[in-house]
């Protein structure tokens, strides 16, 4: 019986909706938009933070970071010394294994090509858990210099250079210079440490490097051991390392490791911003189900007499009140529907905008969970924005509303749900809203922000000269007199290179750098200022450090504040010298001329002495627009003891009269002439690096405001709905107002002032919410307040100013009523 009647209430609900097309094509595109946006969204929560990373018992892989308590415990890296160290006296872990990212030159049978790659220890794999798909892994003795000429593919460079073919186990690349060795290639889901890792090789330093212990290059993966909890791996880590610090205190003072899940090592930076818009996703959804609600109140107040005679006929309330849920449940499941055909599109939309600044983004798509999810949110929101429409249905008095004959007057009870959801509507809108304003008033701040630097008409390139590994039979000493000799060919080769651009017609100056602004500070170095002690921990004073080519600040427009800068004669055979920026003057040279000051870069061998500051420069926002300038150290590239892994990679800057592109092929010939071995890539603009540094704050911005659009326009269009439902459902009344002498602008008044009325309880709702909720956005504003009174303001009376224009319409076309036909409405 029951399933019956189930049946029966299901085949009128659709054929009452049918009847209605208006309204159920509103309600189900409404309906379509709000679930599909939450499903396409859901699918990111899903894909990024929900999904287990795609290794073997992932929670148990962990990330090590070397940190230092005393100066804000900012995650740094591992030297291979401590690393070593940590692999010996760590009793939580199974396997532990360091890693490296870069990239490097490749030549093979297509020609030269620049790919990601990492360099990693021999257990590498093993601590993953992914074994090859063809070949094998790095066996240890591979980890020793000059016996690990060997590299894995990843598959997607397995199937793009060598179109999947198995032979290509025992086949030679040329790898910066090198041949290597193809000894395996690995699955498709295996491109730890970055998305783009393309081939992996094992790690080869110099066999003397015991005078490097804080040069902290190395990150560390682990996997915990079946009965070590976190906590429990993290006090070992703390143990081992105080145990370090006491042995070396003139490199691990004030050193400790920090364990991380890999999880969260991953995705932990992506957490707060995608929270933040599954939030605002999901307000957006209740916008439409208050839209849909009212308009759903408004619908049911015109049935009354229906529902009256069903009543009357022996429908008892419950019978009533599921026939109205049912309705409803009929929509949202096929709004639902359309939208998770709409969530397909958007995953793609997604992906476009956030490729390259979301991490796992690739891995997002609509699965089984995607489909549980869409589905359960369309039937509750079925039951939300159904469930006080069928309350309200059951309880009509069947006498009283077939005697009303539809009259419906001012004082009706009914309309009070009906404001109710409307100024709930408006309330979530303006939360919307001002978390919207926001956000786009912080990249608004982020664009005007002085990068240091002009960026306009200043192209970048890069190329990457190939820096040889140490031989096994080479002493320390050898490798650095070898490594001075190459550095001296390939300062000649830049210097050549700069030359032939700078005398290129429409080029107005070029240097070059090792690492770009907007790329990440990058490289914090310690070091010893000469007449100083260090402090009372013992710690070295820290900065981070660039290698520069003369010409660099004259094209950058970075500007000479005291001094000079390099020029060609600080070559390898002068005085070692070094420029500082303003940070690092005001830090630790308060009140003091820098200029003549002397500085030993630590771990640096001690023949090479100190250098000496010769000039301060402004201020540059390395790590993004939205970051604070960090001390900086400038060496020339001539005398430059750091800064390279792998390569002598420098980033080309070159000032030009007009458009920069313009000149990427007479680049691209100087660079050919010279070495034709040498791919040229990252070619771009620095207008393109500021964008793309704000490029994950815009993701958020675009999204945010998209939601917030849509719910203004939603909110708008339920205040019209509604109120156009109930001046047509007050015909008789305002007849009878007009008819007794009202004129038409007091009617006008008359409902524009109870619109107001409910807008402004709205907009009071709203603007408390908003103080309350936009407080966890705060991280990710930039010199604005989350409680800027401008924003909550002007947004405040855009949404008042949109509203009272939905009531002005229908309440226009109320005063064109003619009260004679209105008299004789039943």
């Amino acid at each position: 019986m029951m399933i019956g009647d189930l049946f029966q209430d299901l085949r009128f609900a659709v054929r009452l909706l049918f009847r209605d097309r208006s309204f159920s094509a509103l309600t189900i595109t409404v309906l379509a938009i709000g679930i599909g946006a939450n499903a396409a969204i859901f699918s990111v929560v899903n894909g990024v933070l929900l999904r287990v990373l795609p290794f073997d018992r992932p929670d148990r892989l962990v990330i090590i970071y070397g940190v230092q308590p005393s100066r804000g415990g900012a995650a740094s890296g591992v030297s291979l010394q401590d690393f070593i160290d940590w692999k010996e006296r760590a009793r939580s872990f199974e396997t532990v294994a360091a890693f490296n990212s870069a990239s490097t030159n490749v030549t093979g049978e297509r020609g030269p090509e620049r790919i990601e790659y990492a360099t990693v220890s021999a257990d590498f794999f093993a601590v993953l858990g992914a074994s090859p798909v063809i070949g094998r892994t790095f066996l240890q003795e591979e980890d020793l210099p000059g016996a690990g000429n060997v590299v894995v593919l990843s598959y997607g460079f397995w199937q793009r250079y060598f179109g999947g073919d198995r032979s290509c186990l025992g086949k030679a690349l040329t790898i910066d210079g090198s041949s290597r060795t193809i000894i395996g290639v690995m699955p498709p889901h295996v491109s730890f440490p970055e998305p783009g890792t393309e081939m992996w090789k094992p790690i080869a330093l110099a066999p003397d490097a015991s005078g490097a212990r804080d040069g902290r290059w190395l990150e560390v993966v682990a996997r915990l051991k079946p009965d070590v909890a976190l906590d429990q791996a993290q006090s070992d880590m703390w143990a081992v390392t105080a145990g370090l610090e006491e042995q070396y205190p003139a490199t691990n003072n004030g050193w400790r490791a920090q364990v991380t899940p890999l999880h969260e090592a991953i995705v932990g930076s992506a957490r707060a911003e995608i929270t933040l818009l599954w939030g605002a996703v999901c307000f957006f959804l209740l916008i439409a189900c208050a839209n849909v609600a009212s308009l759903s109140l408004e619908r049911a107040a015109s049935r009354e007499k229906e529902i009256a005679i069903r009543s009357a006929l022996g429908a008892g309330r419950m019978r009533i009140a599921r026939q109205m849920l049912t309705e409803s449940l009929v929509l949202s499941l096929t709004g639902g529907a359309v939208g998770l055909f709409l969530a397909v599109w958007g995953v793609g939309l997604l992906r476009s905008l956030g490729a390259g600044r979301i991490p796992r983004l690739e891995e997002v798509k609509i699965d089984l969970w995607v489909f549980l999810y869409c589905s359960g949110i369309s039937l509750i929101t079925g039951v939300v924005f159904g469930l006080l429409p069928a309350l309200r249905a059951s309880k009509t008095a069947p006498g009283q509303s077939l005697k009303s004959s539809g009259r419906n007057l001012i004082g009706s009870s009914r309309y009070r749900s009906h404001r109710f959801v409307v100024s709930g509507q408006v309330a979530l809108t303006l939360v919307l809203l001002v978390g919207a304003g926001l956000l786009i008033r912080s990249f608004i701040n982020l664009l005007n922000a002085d990068s240091g630097f002009n960026p306009r008409n200043l192209l970048t390139v890069r190329i990457a000269p190939p820096l040889a590994s140490p031989r096994p039979d080479q002493t320390m000493r050898s490798y650095i007199e070898h490594f001075l000799g190459e550095r001296e060919k390939t300062a000649r080769f830049y210097r050549e290179m700069l030359m032939r651009i700078d005398s290129l017609e429409g080029v107005r100056s070029a240097g070059a750098i090792n690492r770009l602004p907007m790329k990440g500070s990058w490289w914090r170095i310690s070091f010893t200022i000469d007449g100083r002690e260090p402090s009372g921990h013992g710690e070295k004073p820290t900065a981070f450090g660039r290698v520069v080519a003369p010409g660099y600040f004259d094209a950058m427009s970075i500007p000479l504040l005291s001094g000079r800068v390099f020029e060609e004669m600080d070559d390898g055979s002068s005085q070692r010298v070094a420029v500082i920026n303003r940070a690092m003057s005001r830090r630790f040279f308060p009140g003091l001329d820098p200029a003549g000051q002397r500085i030993r870069i630590s771990g640096e061998p001690d023949e090479f002495g100190w250098a000496t500051v010769i000039g301060v420069v402004g201020d540059v926002r390395h790590a993004g627009v939205a970051s604070e300038a960090e001390p900086m150290i400038y060496v020339p590239f001539s005398q430059a003891m750091f800064g390279f892994f792998g390569d002598w990679g420098m980033t080309l800057v070159i000032r030009t009269e007009s458009n920069p592109l313009d000149m990427v092929a007479a680049v691209r010939r100087v660079a050919l002439d010279l070495d034709p071995s040498l791919p040229v890539y990252e070619v771009g603009t620095m207008e393109e690096a500021i964008a793309d540094s704000v490029a994950e704050r815009r993701f958020n911005m675009v999204l945010f405001a998209a939601f917030a659009l849509l719910a203004l326009a939603l909110a708008a269009v339920g205040v019209y709905g509604v109120i156009s439902r109930q001046t047509s459902n007050r015909t008789h009344e305002i007849g009878i107002r007009m008819a007794i002498g009202a004129r038409r602008g007091d009617v006008l008044m008359m409902i524009l002032k109870e619109g107001a009325v409910v807008i402004l309880i709205g907009v009071f709702g709203g603007l408390v919410g908003a103080v309350a909720l936009t407080r966890v956005m705060e991280s990710l504003l930039y010199e604005v307040s989350a409680t800027d009174p401008v924003t909550f303001s002007v947004l405040s009376l855009i949404l008042f100013a949109a509203a009272i224009l939905a009531c002005y319409v229908p309440a226009r076309r109320a005063t064109r009523i003619d009260p004679m036909i209105a008299l004789r409405r039943e």
